[in-house]
């Protein structure tokens, strides 16, 4: 009995969203062959994962293999590679005042990229 191939369609890839976090997700929509279905994910080309769903994932770059139960050991599907990106960091900058414990007052310039300040003055 041919069944129909297995295939894989990204529904949702959503992007860390906190700097250096790992709130990502990729969802899957499995089609095709007979159920169960087995999954193997890799992050940059390391096994990763065996759920059909990724969540709570850091920045990387995944792709996914699924096969079914069907006997024929040929029925699965790969994805290309989905990469999982975070979002801009916060960048600021501004003019402060800092008064020392002598009462001196300086002026300084801070900027942040998110992670590393610069100051100036």
């Amino acid at each position: 009995m041919s069944t129909q191939s297995v295939s894989i369609t990204i529904t949702l890839a959503h992007p860390v969203t906190t700097y250096g976090g790992s709130d990502g997700s990729i969802t899957t929509l499995i089609e095709g062959g007979i159920p169960p279905y087995f999954y193997q994910w890799t992050r940059n080309g390391v096994n990763f994962s065996t759920e059909k769903d990724l969540i709570n994932i850091p920045v990387g770059e995944y792709s996914l293999k699924a096969w079914s139960t069907d006997p024929d050991i040929t029925n699965y599907a790969e994805t290309g590679i989905v990469t999982v990106l975070q979002t801009q960091p916060p960048q600021s900058s501004g003019m402060y005042i800092i008064i020392g414990s002598d009462g001196q007052r300086t002026i300084v310039d801070c900027t942040t990229d998110g992670t590393n300040v610069t100051i100036s003055h």
